[in-house]
């Protein structure tokens, strides 16, 4: 039977190189290898002010909606990495696609990078994105059981959805790690107080006992190698994994060392961080709360360990399975996660009719 034709939605937009677009890059690179055809969106992250800039959305969005129609074929799947930006152009969305669907015989599909509800981030049209522009795609990629659930929950059919895992994290050549390393922690991402808070809390920690090796944007402290606090700055998102230091790489989030605390401490029970992705792309172990969405996949894998709090974590650690971390730094570096998912959809059967509602 003949391949139908496959297209990737791309969005240009003045960030589209910023480091924090590694993950969408990385599925753009993967799509391309898989042999989708681009279709390029145009428009900002969000509308501009004022009607003016109303205006131009509702226009720059009918103008991208009426180009997929015309430019791709009967019978296509199309992908589209969601949230599809700008988050505000999901009620146009939700008249165009069932629409293209219907004249064109098109099976759409949206991978998930983030619910930004559940993050509590873009307001009401986050909220309108999530709960009723997602679920008309035909096949929604969420990132693991826990956000499936949630899904189901919200009213999305169990057959549009297929269950990624974890976020592959393209690198090449592999890094190298060095064995028998002194325990320390590698912390990777956003640094800032409002995200990040617990890192200040363990540099204070008078009970710490090992080193802090810390990487990304919005540090407010210093380097104090007295007290084992090294900051390395903000590194290209591809070599980052070349760079990084540390026995163990940590996940968490909110302002506490006793629990994933706020709306971004919460957040970790459903999504997959893709600093996890990071660290185990740079064959890294993990430390993370028990309460992830993520700490089954780590478990289940022996590629770290899981703890409830940040107290007294050298006592804690278990040490990795080398063999098995190995296995899957290999299959995140190499875009292993997204090609299991597609595959596992195209191999769903009556998919043009999943969404029709």
């Amino acid at each position: 039977m003949k391949q139908p034709p496959i297209y990737c939605v791309v969005t240009k937009t003045t960030k589209e190189q910023h480091a924090g677009q590694k993950a969408r890059q990385d599925i753009q690179t993967l799509s391309d290898r898989m042999g989708m055809k681009r279709l390029v969106f145009s428009g900002a992250q969000t509308a501009g002010k004022g009607l003016p800039g109303k205006l131009m959305l509702v226009f720059a969005g009918a103008f991208n909606w009426l180009k997929l129609l015309f430019a791709v074929k009967k019978g296509a799947f199309v992908l589209f990495q969601y949230p599809h930006r700008p988050v505000k152009s999901a009620r146009l969305g939700k008249m165009a696609l069932p629409l293209i669907r219907r004249l064109k015989h098109i099976r759409f599909a949206a991978l998930v990078h983030d619910l930004d509800s559940l993050r509590k981030l873009h307001g009401e049209g986050a909220v309108y994105s999530d709960r009723v522009f997602l679920p008309l795609f035909d096949h929604i990629i969420c990132h693991n059981e826990k956000m499936k659930q949630y899904l189901l929950a919200q009213g999305v059919k169990e057959q549009q959805l297929t269950v990624l895992e974890i976020f592959d994290y393209l690198v090449h050549p592999l890094p190298e790690r060095k064995e028998g390393e002194a325990f320390s922690l590698c912390i990777a991402g956003n640094l800032s107080a409002e995200q990040s808070g617990y890192v200040y809390r363990l540099i204070d920690d008078p009970q710490r006992d090992y080193a802090l090796h810390l990487y990304g944007p919005g540090f407010t402290g210093k380097t104090q190698e007295e007290k084992q606090v090294f900051y390395h700055g903000v590194l290209p998102a591809d070599e980052l994994p070349h760079h990084l230091e540390g026995a163990y790489g940590l996940v968490w989030g909110g302002d506490s060392m006793d629990t994933c605390a706020g709306s971004f401490g919460e957040y970790i029970r459903y999504n997959n961080p893709h600093k996890l992705s990071l660290y185990l792309a740079a064959g890294i172990p993990v430390v993370l709360w028990d309460q992830a969405a993520t700490a089954a996949y780590v478990k289940e894998n022996r590629a770290g360990t899981a703890v409830a709090d940040l107290k007294n974590l050298r006592e804690k650690i278990c040490p990795a399975d080398r063999e098995m971390l190995g296995l899957v730094q290999k299959k995140i570096a190499g875009g292993y996660y997204f090609d299991a998912a597609m595959k596992q959809i195209n191999h769903t059967k009556e998919a043009a009719d999943y969404g029709k509602n």
